[in-house]
């Protein structure tokens, strides 16, 4: 968890004003509250509530990739929309308590994939970019 603390961030929490360096203010009054997220994070606790949803991504990815489909960003993507538009139609129209909506970007894939399945998608190379030429069955036959 504090892989990433570096003596950078931690001058940055000490006060050195005074004749004795001493943690900042802002600093003990995180401790005290628990140094809770200042805002709310929706990356992947929208799909929290439904574990068993989850388990069906967690299934269909590696399945595929098993049996010979790259995975790019796109497609892991599309796999997922599929899966959530299947079982939880509304989780695309559902609000976030800041209003917001859901939003499968880029980015929100690439995290989950990391969190669940310490995946991560990289620039594949053009000999591994080319297809089986029946990608398109493979993928059906798996989604059945």
């Amino acid at each position: 968890r504090c892989q990433a603390l570096t003596p950078q961030v931690l001058g940055r929490w000490i006060d050195r004003d005074g004749s004795r360096p001493r943690w900042k203010d802002t600093v003990i009054e995180r401790v005290k509250r628990g140094n809770l997220a200042s805002s709310t994070i929706t990356r992947t606790n929208i799909l929290t509530p439904y574990p068993n949803v989850i388990k069906k991504i967690m299934h269909q990815i590696p399945t595929l990739r098993q049996v010979g489909v790259a995975l790019s960003t796109a497609r892991c993507r599309g796999i997922i929309v599929g899966i959530l538009h299947h079982e939880l139609p509304n989780i695309f129209s559902t609000a976030a308590k800041d209003g917001s909506m859901f939003k499968y970007s880029d980015s929100w894939v690439k995290a989950f994939l990391y969190d669940h399945l310490q995946y991560t998608i990289r620039q594949g190379t053009s000999a591994a970019q080319k297809f089986t030429p029946n990608v398109d069955d493979v993928c059906r036959q798996q989604f059945l």
